[in-house]
């Protein structure tokens, strides 16, 4: 909810940048368009950049690490893939069943 609002804030600074621009206001104009492209940019790119890549790939194996996910509340375990290095996190098997 909070993204969305913080791009449509973004999208408005477009709008209220290039109004200023057309009306001879080119100093604050460039300013809040610059702004605006940027905040709003930056949230459409965030989601693409930050997405789990975990590869299907290799043998995972359980390091034995156990924590419980502060996010979640769940308890997560730790299994790693030889063969790219990857670490995954995944909810412990005695937690699967307990999904909601």
């Amino acid at each position: 909810m909070f993204r969305k609002v913080l791009i449509a804030i973004g999208i408005a600074s477009i709008f209220a940048g290039i109004v200023l621009l057309l009306s001879g206001l080119i100093a604050i104009g460039a300013y809040v368009l610059a702004e605006g492209a940027i905040l709003t940019l930056a949230l459409i790119f965030e989601r693409s950049r930050y997405r789990k890549n975990v590869s299907d790939r290799g043998d995972w194996q359980p390091t034995g690490e156990r924590f419980v996910d502060p996010g979640t509340g769940r308890l997560t375990e730790v299994r790693y893939n030889p063969v790219t290095g990857e670490r995954q996190y995944v909810p412990a098997a005695s937690e699967e069943g307990n999904s909601p």
